[in-house]
């Protein structure tokens, strides 16, 4: 006899089905999962690869994840911790990485923290144009954020919301008392050259459909000043143009303003006031435990 298996929230309970694990579905199922590595528990991503649509990917992933450039502080490029070969499908790669989630969340609470975070990505893309790899996608989607450090209890894998065992919210310390690392994902359209200044290619499409060179999409450009132009535009959509105070950052900052509040665009009076005053109560906890206005993370 078959077992059958019946979806939660459903047949008399009068439980949310949206509260339930297996409500929690992602879109990038067919193509990235997760696993537990059993040596420490640890939740890692596993990523399938196709040559035929992304001859380089791995060759290149691994290049700037292997020795001497694993071991750089300046290297913000997604960790490989193994390749597994499919045996039926030579096609196939399935690259084991750590898992990540989208480096906005959760929220910026000062301008410190995100001036850490623009400082790792300016910093991990001048490594890689070091080595000569244009990455050639390094939209916002592709800039990813270690987070376990910040969370109490580990966040689940799909819905990053809640706890690994689903059982409520995934609570989290903020960036100044637990600074993350930054890193760059996803090396399908990277490309490895010999000098970056006689660097020429035709533009490949990316995630970014803002870039300049899209417009004579038939004339070889050179990939790294494009790269920039990723990590500007990154910038300019996920802080300048949804957050204030950040005119702030091109001038001369104290520690004060530092560990000012970053505040959303939409926020009521109301909200700010009071998160002004609750960001200023946890300033001063952090003042008194000695923890940078600029956190900085553990090398």
């Amino acid at each position: 006899m078959m077992a059958s298996t019946v979806a939660s929230g459903i047949h008399g309970t009068k439980k949310d089905r949206f509260s339930c694990e297996d409500n929690a579905t992602s879109m990038l199922a067919a193509r990235l999962l997760n696993a537990t590595r059993l040596s420490d528990g640890a939740l890692i991503a596993l990523k399938i690869v196709r040559h035929s649509n992304n001859p380089e990917e791995v060759e290149i992933s691994k290049f700037l994840t292997s020795e001497p450039l694993q071991s750089d502080t300046s290297n913000h490029c997604v960790p490989i911790y193994d390749t597994v070969l499919v045996p039926d499908d030579d096609d196939i790669v399935i690259m084991v990485m750590p898992l990540l989630r989208k480096y906005i969340s959760p929220a910026f609470h000062t301008v410190g923290e995100a001036i850490e975070c623009f400082r790792q990505i300016l910093e991990g893309l001048q490594f890689m144009h070091k080595n000569l790899v244009a990455h050639r996608d390094c939209m916002n989607l592709n800039i990813m954020m270690d987070a376990n450090n910040l969370y109490v209890y580990p966040f689940h894998p799909v819905d990053h919301h809640m706890k690994r065992d689903f059982s409520g919210y995934a609570h989290f310390k903020t960036r100044t008392e637990r600074p993350p690392k930054y890193y760059f994902i996803d090396f399908g359209l990277s490309h490895r050259y010999v000098s970056i200044d006689n660097a020429l290619d035709l533009p490949v499409w990316g995630g970014d459909k803002q870039v300049p060179e899209f417009r004579n999409y038939d004339c070889p450009h050179n990939p790294f000043p494009t790269d920039v132009f990723y990590i500007g535009h990154a910038i300019k959509e996920d802080f300048l143009d949804v957050l204030k105070r950040f005119e702030t950052i091109w001038g001369a900052l104290s520690k004060w303003k530092l560990r000012s509040r970053v505040v959303d665009s939409d926020e009521s009076t109301l909200e700010q006031i009071f998160g002004t005053v609750w960001n200023w109560a946890r300033q001063l906890e952090f003042v008194v435990r000695r923890l940078s206005a600029h956190p900085w993370p553990a090398s």
